[in-house]
């Protein structure tokens, strides 16, 4: 997981995106406003 950080938050953003077209894309600010770290650790 720690050894391609890059990945993982692009396929964050990528599948966010996704749900945010149907959010107004408030959710893709908050992505990006919070450490990438925090967003996979709560992530199940």
């Amino acid at each position: 997981m720690l050894a391609d950080p890059v990945k993982l938050l692009v396929k964050r953003v990528l599948m966010e995106l996704d749900v945010d077209k149907a959010k107004r894309g408030k959710r893709k600010y908050v992505l990006f406003t919070r450490p990438p770290r925090k967003r996979a650790e709560t992530r199940k």
